[in-house]
């Protein structure tokens, strides 16, 4: 669907209603399926195209409450997510604390995430919006007070 906005036209569509996802972020189209992170639930969820049905949902990471803040298909096939540890305050604000990290979610040649969330980067501070450049390396950006 197209709405017509102030600049011009938007592309808008609807996949999934209903799921109750809270700020979704990191959005990753592969495998004919919508990967996607819910600040909310601490997990990364796959949902099929075209009917946004639920196929999977990794399992929440143990212990402290994560908030995930985006994430991208790594060269390797791989899912990278960028997240912090909650510390009970509003979960927009910078951290004051070296809590980010970054995980690694492996996925099968079919697109199913296999075992675990894999901590591969820790000490930064409030990372987000991960990617890779063209020479294979990962760049997050990390919030220095």
């Amino acid at each position: 669907q197209f709405d017509r906005t102030g600049t011009g036209l938007a592309y808008r569509r609807q996949i999934a209603t209903n799921r109750q996802f809270t700020a979704p972020e990191g959005i990753v189209h592969a495998h004919g399926s919508i990967y996607l992170v819910s600040v909310e639930r601490g997990a990364i969820l796959r949902l099929r195209l075209p009917d946004g049905a639920m196929l999977e949902q990794s399992r929440p990471i143990d212990g402290d409450f994560f908030v995930l803040w985006g994430m991208c298909l790594g060269p390797d096939g791989s899912l990278y997510v960028a997240a912090h540890i909650g510390d009970g305050r509003d979960y927009l604000e910078p951290t004051h604390s070296p809590s980010g990290v970054i995980f690694k979610q492996s996925l099968d040649a079919h697109g199913s995430m296999l075992g675990d969330l894999e901590c591969i980067a820790d000490t930064l501070n409030r990372p987000s919006d991960p990617r890779f450049c063209s020479h294979g390396c990962l760049h997050v950006s990390s919030y220095q007070v």
